[in-house]
């Protein structure tokens, strides 16, 4: 285990020092990659809050708990609308700066409210994370192809290990956090 985090930061380091790829780019993609692994941590605390606090059905639960992937279906057009509208001439860096703050806000609100929620509101504030989350995945996404075509040779599969690196480290970070919430 500490032998493989090594070689995840040495990995990481090379990466962040190539110029060519842009550092703070790349900071950006492996963060948000990091954020959407983070996602489990609140769909877990949510979907035990739906089974305790407000004793759903099972069945009830996993309704209200699809509701949250339906903005995932949508990233086709969340592309085309990134490109098309640019929010103060930008059309990558706006996105990711708005869409972070609606996904930030949504799980404090889910963590500050906790069990003074409704259901729904529970619901809608999962759905309003997944849509921040499914957004940025789609601009930073493309970040992620722009960079790689600068380095044509072994761009794409570095930056493809680099971002599902981050995701499993999410991944891994959000279950154990979950248990604490």
């Amino acid at each position: 285990m500490i032998g493989a985090s090594f070689a995840l930061v040495s990995f990481t380091n090379r990466i962040l020092d190539r110029r060519d790829l842009g550092g703070r780019k790349l900071f950006a993609l492996g963060l948000q990659y990091f954020n959407t692994g983070m996602r489990s941590m609140i769909t877990m605390a949510i979907q035990f809050l739906f089974l305790t606090r407000y004793n759903l059905e099972p069945a009830q639960a996993s309704l209200y708990l699809s509701f949250q992937h339906l903005p995932w279906t949508w990233k086709l057009f969340y592309g085309i609308f990134t490109d098309v509208f640019p929010i103060c001439g930008s059309t990558k860096r706006a996105y990711v700066f708005l869409m972070g703050i609606l996904q930030a806000s949504a799980c404090i609100l889910v963590v500050v409210g906790g069990t003074n929620l409704t259901a729904t509101t529970l619901m809608l504030l999962g759905v309003l994370n997944s849509l921040g989350g499914a957004v940025m995945d789609v601009v930073v996404d493309g970040m992620m192809v722009i960079n790689s075509r600068k380095d044509p040779t072994s761009g794409s599969e570095e930056l493809q290990a680099y971002s599902w690196g981050f995701y499993g480290l999410g991944g891994i970070a959000g279950c154990l956090g979950s248990g604490f919430l």
